[in-house]
């Protein structure tokens, strides 16, 4: 359902899912990749342009946005790109969003983009390549 790179002299995270993505699958990553210390404070970049099936429900997207947010590195904000390519990824990637910055705890930044190097470019903005 998705494939990790871990690019540590960017100090970032970037996932690449597809065909589908569920709310069990999303949880799954969260827990997994995040709860590594190593990559603790990393920047993150989803990659949702492969998905061929959106199987994520309301609440599944508030629970994985409240245990991301719970998870955030609370002495310097990081910054989570999502690159999409449809008006659902859109919406649920939006959603997604306000659910996180409800959280007391998330200090992420989060854009979302059509274009990878679009979000690349934001992301190296915070760390100066």
């Amino acid at each position: 359902m998705y494939a990790i790179e871990i690019e540590k002299e960017h100090s970032r995270v970037i996932a690449t899912w597809g065909p589908v993505v569920t709310d069990a699958a999303l949880m799954d990553y969260q827990k997994s990749v995040w709860s590594d210390p190593a990559v603790r404070g990393f920047d993150e970049l989803i990659d949702f342009r492969g998905l061929d099936k959106i199987e994520v429900t309301t609440e599944g997207l508030e629970a994985v946005a409240y245990a991301a947010a719970g998870m955030d590195e609370q002495i310097e904000p990081s910054r989570f790109a999502i690159v999409i390519r449809d008006t659902l990824s859109f919406g649920l990637s939006r959603m997604y969003e306000a659910f996180r910055e409800m959280h007391a705890k998330s200090t992420r930044q989060i854009m979302i983009f059509n274009q990878l190097e679009q979000a690349l470019a934001w992301l190296d903005e915070r760390c100066g390549h």
